[in-house]
């Protein structure tokens, strides 16, 4: 038995809305798995809280220039892959950070495939191995949103 036109063209819309989806997360994907992105994106699971100010990515990364890191953060999160939180109570203070990165549920979900969370552990370990700096521990203490 056919359906009636109106019930097939509704179907077609929600599926070019799965393609849409599925193209999205696909583009989310491939931004993120871009090799300096998912170096910042291993910076932020390995973070204890998972939301590291851009300094502390810095410290983690010190090959890659600030600039650098910005703009692949930016990029992250245009794409919607990480958002950036602010920390009103700090944002007057110089000495410590108010702006703080980290994965956005959409994110998580798309990133959940690429073994990233399997290695959160693994991740956090050599984190807290890290010979850390004065200032990477005042930046680490600084408190989050």
């Amino acid at each position: 038995m056919s359906q009636p036109e109106s019930e097939r063209g509704s179907e077609r819309s929600s599926g070019d809305m799965l393609v849409e989806d599925l193209d999205t997360r696909r583009e989310m994907l491939d931004i993120a798995t871009q090799k300096t992105r998912f170096t910042l994106l291993q910076g932020i699971v390995s973070h204890p809280v998972e939301l590291p100010s851009l300094r502390e990515l810095e410290l983690l990364n010190p090959s890659l220039g600030r600039t650098t890191i910005h703009e692949h953060l930016g990029k992250l999160i245009d794409a919607g892959v990480i958002e950036q939180v602010e920390n009103k109570e700090t944002m007057n203070n110089p000495n410590v950070p108010s702006k703080f990165y980290g994965l956005t549920k959409e994110g998580q979900n798309v990133l959940e495939g690429t073994g990233l969370f399997d290695a959160a552990t693994t991740l956090k370990h050599y984190y807290n191995k890290i010979q850390k700096t004065d200032e990477h521990n005042r930046y680490e203490s600084a408190p989050r949103p």
